[in-house]
């Protein structure tokens, strides 16, 4: 009952649902052909098939440098491994405005989700990427020395909890912000 968007790799098949759903109404014991499905190939194939027009310049949010501008598109596909068709899902398409790092993404979200929300959840892997980097080079996060699950759970939360009041500390205190030399650090005059 979960909704999730997965990056996955370019060799990933799916077949493109290309039009409307069949409006042939099943017959029970029988097979229904689907004549809005396109032929089976991978979803890294049907990112450099998608026309111009088919992609949206969106800003998912502020970065470290300013706003984060990504190209995003979506199609919906039905998976496919091993011969056999899977469920319906939506393929995520991301890219830079220039065209480069192509990201490819799967989810099972329904149809009307907008692709903003979409394209906020698929970079916000960075975010918490950018976080881990952060705390293990803030409070060691990375710097266990353990023999057991329970010291590992111990360190890592500690860690954790000591990032967490460093990055509160920091919202309070406004950044970065260094204050005055201090002038005692400067030899004396007198003898």
């Amino acid at each position: 009952g979960l909704w999730y968007l997965l990056e996955v790799p370019t060799t990933f098949g799916i077949c493109p649902i290309t039009g409307a759903a069949p409006t042939t109404p099943p017959v029970a014991g029988r097979w229904r052909s689907r004549d809005d499905l396109g032929r089976p190939t991978t979803i890294g194939d049907l990112a450099e098939r998608l026309s111009t027009d088919q992609w949206q310049t969106l800003t998912i949010g502020l970065g470290s440098q300013g706003p984060r501008v990504y190209q995003f598109a979506q199609q919906r596909v039905r998976e496919f491994r091993a011969g056999v068709l899977g469920g319906e899902l939506t393929a995520v398409f991301r890219r830079n405005p220039d065209g480069s790092e192509l990201k490819l993404y799967l989810t099972n979200a329904p149809p009307g989700v907008p692709l903003l929300l979409l394209g906020q959840v698929a970079s916000r892997r960075w975010t918490i990427e950018t976080g881990f980097e952060q705390t293990k080079g803030e409070v060691g996060l990375d710097e266990y020395e353990v023999r057991g699950w329970r010291g590992w759970h111990h360190h890592v939360a500690l860690a954790l909890l000591a990032g967490l009041f460093l990055l509160q500390l920091k919202q309070e205190l406004g950044g970065k912000s260094a204050g005055p030399d201090d002038p005692s650090s400067e030899p004396d005059s007198a003898p």
